[in-house]
C-alpha cells in the first residue's frame, strides 16, 4: 500500500479516536471473555487421525484445540473491524487490508497456547490480561501504521516490527522443539514466515502484491532451512535463532529493494545480524 503523495490525505478526528476506541474496547472484551466461556462448558475431548502423503496425522479435540482456533479469528476479525474505521480505508486508499490482521491473529494464536499450558489459575488469569493487552495494543498499531503524520506511523511500524520478529522467533523455535518431519515442520515454517514477511513488508507502505512476491521468496529460505536443519541434532533455541537470522536477512533484503534503498552498508549491516545470529546460535548448541 503506498499513500498518495499528491493530494492531502484524510486525518483522523476526535469522532475517528473515539470509534477506535469504542471498537478496540469491544474487540478486547471479546477476547477476554471467550477463554472464560469455554472453560466453564464442559466439550468432550475427540481425536482425529489423517492422512498425509501416507503418513498418520493425530488431531486432539478439545477446548484448548477450540481456543486455538478462536482466539485467532476473533483476534483477526476484530483487527479488520477496526481498520475499517480508519478515514484511509473508509475513503477507499487502502486495497488491502489482510496484512494486518498477521500480527493480531499470531499473537493470539500464542496467547491461547499459553492459557492451555498455565499451570494455576493465577497463571492464567494474567496471561489473559497481558494477552488481552498485547493483541489490542497490536491492533492500535497496526491502525497507526496507515497514519500519514510520519511520527504516528514511525513508532507503531517500530511496534509491529518488533512484535512480528519476537512471533517469528518463538513460532520458528515452536515447531522445531515440536520434531515432526520435514513435510509439517518446514511447510510451518513457510507459512509462518511467508505471513510475518508480508505484515512487515506492508507496514513499510509496500504495495500488497508486491510484498506477498518477495515474502514468498524469503519464506521459501526459511522452509528449505528449517528442511535441512532437521538433518541437525541442535537444541530448539539454536534453531530458532537461526531461522530467525534467515528471516530477518531475507525479508530486510527485500525491504531494502522495494523500498529503493539497497546499498552496500545496508546489506553489510544485514549480514552482521545474521553472522551474530548464527553464531549465538551456535555458541548455544555447543553449550
Amino acid at each position: 500500500m503506498v499513500l498518495p503523495a499528491q493530494r492531502a490525505l484524510p486525518e483522523t478526528t476526535p469522532e475517528d479516536r473515539l470509534l477506535l476506541a469504542n471498537r478496540v474496547s469491544v474487540v478486547a472484551a471479546l477476547l477476554a471473555l471467550t477463554p472464560i466461556l469455554l472453560t466453564l462448558v464442559a466439550l468432550p475431548t475427540r481425536r482425529l487421525q489423517l492422512q498425509a502423503l501416507g503418513a498418520p496425522l493425530f488431531i486432539t479435540l478439545n477446548a484448548e484445540t477450540l481456543l486455538l482456533l478462536c482466539l485467532p479469528v476473533l483476534a483477526v476479525v476484530g483487527a479488520d473491524w477496526t481498520l475499517r474505521a480508519h478515514p484511509l480505508v473508509r475513503a477507499g486508499e487502502v486495497q488491502a487490508l489482510f496484512p494486518f490482521w498477521i500480527a493480531p491473529g499470531l499473537s493470539a494464536f500464542w496467547v491461547a497456547l499459553a492459557l492451555g499450558q498455565a499451570q494455576s489459575w493465577a497463571l492464567w488469569i494474567a496471561t489473559l490480561f497481558f494477552g488481552t493487552l498485547l493483541i489490542s495494543a497490536l491492533t492500535l498499531a497496526e491502525y497507526y501504521t496507515l497514519s500519514p503524520q510520519p511520527n504516528q506511523h514511525t513508532l507503531a511500524r517500530n511496534v509491529v516490527l518488533f512484535a512480528n520478529y519476537l512471533i517469528a522467533f518463538a513460532s520458528f523455535t515452536l515447531i522445531y522443539g515440536i520434531r515432526e518431519r520435514s513435510l509439517v515442520s518446514a511447510t510451518a515454517t513457510l507459512l509462518v514466515a511467508l505471513a510475518i514477511a508480508v505484515d512487515l513488508l506492508v507496514s513499510q507502505r509496500i504495495p500488497a502484491k508486491r510484498a506477498v512476491v518477495y515474502a514468498l521468496t524469503t519464506a521459501w529460505a526459511v522452509g528449505q532451512s528449517t528442511w535441512a536443519m532437521n538433518y541437525w541434532n541442535i537444541s530448539d533455541l539454536s534453531a530458532g535463532l537461526m531461522l530467525l537470522g534467515i528471516f530477518h536477512f531475507a525479508v530486510g533484503l527485500s525491504r531494502l529493494v522495494l523500498t529503493d534503498s539497497i546499498s552496500r552498508r545496508a546489506v553489510l549491516t544485514h549480514a552482521v545480524m545474521l553472522g551474530l545470529l548464527a553464531a549465538l546460535a551456535l555458541a548455544l548448541a555447543g553449550a
